[in-house]
């Protein structure tokens, strides 16, 4: 099986094809480029250099949201285009579980935090603990390895449902990773766990960011799990109103009858 993974959901822009299991090549950017402008490239760089058609791909996976709105239309896009073109079908992923996947196998809590502006992050609490490999994905209940579902969060929230979990689940580590301000969130963490005894730390630079590899592994266990979607019917999810739509609500005050 091999699979084509794309992420653009943030600054990152990256790719990765893997074949039964194996990640054969990865590609990716940490840099204020459209991602318009390098994602296609990329991908046909990466084919290029493994010599793998793209008759060969047999799914495109694709971070289908929380993100940048631009950047998840992007890949969404890209990724339906070539499911069409190709007759393919696409697995579409939760960005934030994709993520957390950079951490597989770890112990304690995996926190991705993922800076969404107005305030707020995109996050969710994630943990890997007695979570057997074929059960990871639940295509009607969810991801099994998610404690707290992402979405946007305001940071005191967040910081309440971390401390909630490490009471309730008992850990001693908690682990960020993500393009907020992550050492100013970690000593915020700390000084609210530290009764607990609970280390904070943040992820080095190879794992702090989203991995298109990530992708490609939790991938193949929606395809495992029949959780793929036809390319017609493949969108983001969005789970705020961008700025433009904000902008354009409007306030109606019915006239006082006279």
């Amino acid at each position: 099986m091999t699979i084509l993974a794309m992420e653009s959901s943030s600054l990152v822009a990256a790719t990765a094809v893997s074949r039964d299991g194996v990640i054969v090549a990865e590609y990716s950017t940490n840099f204020k480029k459209t991602h318009s402008q390098t994602l296609l490239p990329m991908i046909d760089e990466m084919l290029k250099m493994t010599g793998i058609k793209t008759s060969e791909i047999d799914y495109v996976a694709a971070t289908n949201g929380p993100g940048s709105f631009t950047g998840l239309r992007i890949a969404a896009a890209t990724a339906k285009g070539l499911c069409l073109a190709l007759g393919k079908d696409v697995i579409g992923l939760p960005t934030l579980d994709a993520f957390a996947c950079n951490y597989y196998g770890s112990q304690g809590l995996i926190v991705p935090i993922m800076d969404a502006r107005r305030g707020q992050v995109y996050s969710g609490i994630y943990s890997f603990e007695n979570v057997k490999d074929e059960d990871m994905v639940n295509p009607t209940e969810g991801n099994t390895f998610s404690l707290v579902k992402g979405a946007p969060y305001y940071l005191e929230e967040l910081i309440e449902k971390i401390a909630e979990k490490i009471n309730e689940v008992g850990v001693k580590k908690i682990t960020l990773l993500g393009d907020a301000d992550l050492e100013k969130i970690a000593e915020e963490i700390t000084e609210k766990v530290k009764a607990s005894g609970a280390v904070v730390t943040v992820a080095p630079a190879h794992l702090r960011f989203q991995k298109a590899s990530s992708l490609c592994f939790l991938a193949e266990k929606y395809v495992a799990a029949g959780a793929i979607t036809k390319a017609d019917d493949f969108a983001p999810v969005y789970m705020r109103a961008s700025y433009a739509e904000k902008d354009n609500y409007k306030v109606v005050v019915p006239a006082k009858k006279a």
